[in-house]
């Protein structure tokens, strides 16, 4: 009752609002059994994981976007010359429209880990995208932001 009740909030609630439900810590990964590089790529240390409304009514996005620590935006900036941050600023996120072909999934790996998964569609066939939780993210922040993104 409790959740289908904050299910609805979610959704229903403020339709201004861009942002549906956010997981603040985790790391992104680019998994690619077939590649000769690797098998998985560490694309964002520090990341949060965001499912947002889109301008089309009943569209939502998965969003993944590169979290600074204090600083580290800057120091970037002046390592890279000033106006650096401004060209790349589109590689700091990654968006993905929820979709059924994306078999977006959660796993809870031995090592206590929460993983949500999904396929890379402009990828090679078998790759796949990997966003770790924080180890300090609640089962049930996990649960609900799974909830949201297959619904």
């Amino acid at each position: 009752m409790f959740l289908a009740k904050r299910f609805g909030t979610w959704f229903f609630g403020d339709a201004n609002k861009e942002t549906i439900i956010e997981i603040p810590d985790g790391q992104l990964y680019i998994v690619r059994p077939l590649s000769l590089k690797g098998y998985s790529e560490l694309i964002f240390k520090d990341a949060k994981a965001i499912i947002r409304r889109t301008a089309t009514q009943y569209q939502y996005q998965l969003v993944i976007t590169r979290v600074y620590e204090e600083g580290e935006e800057e120091l970037l900036a002046d390592e890279s010359g000033d106006d650096a941050l401004g060209d790349e600023s589109n590689t700091d996120e990654q968006s993905f429209l929820v979709d059924e072909a994306l078999e977006f999934r959660v796993d809870i790996r031995d090592t206590g880990e929460k993983v949500f998964a999904w396929r890379d569609l402009s990828g090679a066939n078998g790759d796949l995208w990997e966003f770790v939780c924080a180890a300090s993210t609640q089962q049930e922040t996990v649960e609900s932001f799974e909830l949201v993104a297959v619904r």
